[in-house]
């Protein structure tokens, strides 16, 4: 994965947040044959400005309705008119399954909003797949942007009340264990640094004062 980021001058006119991406996926193919018994590399000379001229691999960025294999097989087909070429993924990941963190942690139920979908909708959803209990009550305690420097990911914090049994509906990439525990052992993790995720801590600090009012 290759860090790659526009930085929007910093003014007071409106702009259009889909024109700035927080990160890129790159693909880069290497693609090896005999040439006489000789093993060699496929390369090509860069037509970027900053490289013209230079060779390298054949490589681009995945476009965002693409995977990575796809990928690979449009740049190769894009840079050098074959198709009929056997790629194989080595040494990264594309479906992801493992925890980027390399362990488990505590978090809130939580999920993209999909197309179409309202917040409030998206955490109702994602509150019954990954635990199993429907909501009859959501308030929304917040909205915030995860990390503003990097990318333009929001987070909307809903408190969840008046829960009903339901069925779990986990994605096939998802592998949770649905963790019960007390309001004031879940905060006592907090103050601890037990609970690491940085949703989960905002989220429950904002519900405390929230539920000691209801009370």
């Amino acid at each position: 994965m290759t860090p790659h980021r526009k930085k929007p001058n910093i003014n007071t006119t409106p702009v259009d947040i889909s024109d700035f991406f927080g990160f890129a996926v790159s693909v880069d193919c290497v693609i090896f044959g005999f040439d006489e018994n000789v093993l060699k590399v496929l390369l090509i000379k860069s037509d970027l400005e900053e490289f013209m001229g230079k060779w390298s691999l054949l490589g681009d960025l995945v476009q965002l309705d693409e995977d990575l294999e796809s990928a690979s097989y449009r740049v190769l087909k894009e840079r050098t008119g074959l198709d009929n070429v056997y790629l194989e993924q080595v040494y990264t990941f594309s479906g992801v399954d493992r925890h980027p963190a390399g362990r488990e942690l505590l978090e809130i139920p939580a999920g993209r909003i999909e197309e179409g979908e309202t917040p409030e909708q998206c955490a109702q959803r994602e509150i019954e797949d990954e635990t199993a209990s429907r909501p009859e009550q959501l308030e929304k305690l917040a909205e915030f942007y995860s990390t503003p420097g990097f990318c333009a990911e929001k987070l909307y914090v809903y408190l969840a009340t008046q829960l009903r049994p339901s069925s779990q509906s986990l994605d096939h990439d998802e592998r949770l264990n649905v963790v019960r525990m007390p309001f004031k052992e879940a905060l006592a993790l907090v103050h601890s640094g037990e609970i690491e995720d940085s949703k989960t801590i905002v989220a429950l600090l904002l519900a405390e004062p929230r539920l000691k009012s209801l009370v």
